[in-house]
């Protein structure tokens, strides 16, 4: 059984998402495919994984039954044989001196430098660049495979552009990643 524990970060709670980041991919079920929900209480939420990144939508019900908060512990387990079954149970709020809700909409720069170093904020803004990340990969490995298909229909011409374009979308991918190094920076 696979298990992971980690707080609930804004855009779970107020959209309805589970990210799964930090799974490894193998143990999830596949884009688009069916997944069931299981909480604490044995409830089932039947809905479906994101069709690119490691997330499932469609939990509006369940947070609202659980009255989840942001920075509320979330563990989630996976038996790698049924992984088409995720298991949650929710745990305690997170009890610190900021949570996201208390910034404005807006976040503009009024903020001190302190409150950026909640762990919260720093876990919503890594998981949204591996989702980044994870878009622009699979965008490439769709033009991977456009790239194969023109090279073996004899497009040479079609196969040299997409080439060129997977290159930029790779190193646009590099840029990427350094950037989400450098945020990790900031609180090391």
């Amino acid at each position: 059984m696979y298990k992971l524990t980690r707080k609930l970060i804004h855009t779970e709670v107020e959209y309805g998402l589970l990210s799964l980041k930090g799974i490894p991919r193998d143990l999830l079920p596949s884009p688009n495919r069916q997944v069931t929900v299981v909480d604490g209480e044995g409830e089932k939420f039947v809905t479906k994984m994101h069709r690119t990144v490691s997330r499932i939508d469609g939990l509006t019900q369940l947070h609202r039954k659980h009255n989840t908060t942001i920075g509320q512990t979330v563990t989630i387990q996976i038996d790698p044989s049924r992984p088409g079954i995720i298991h949650v149970d929710f745990g305690e709020s997170y009890t610190g001196k900021t949570a996201i809700s208390d910034f404005p909409r807006t976040r503009s720069v009024r903020h001190n430098a302190t409150s950026l170093k909640e762990p919260i904020l720093q876990d919503a803004i890594d998981i949204a660049f591996s989702n980044l990340i994870q878009e622009i990969e699979s965008a490439i490995i769709t033009l991977n495979r456009a790239g194969a298909k023109a090279f073996e229909d004899g497009k040479y011409e079609v196969a040299r552009d997409l080439m060129e374009k997977g290159s930029q979308m790779c190193a646009y991918r590099d840029k990427v990643k350094e950037l989400q190094r450098e945020w990790h920076s900031i609180f090391a």
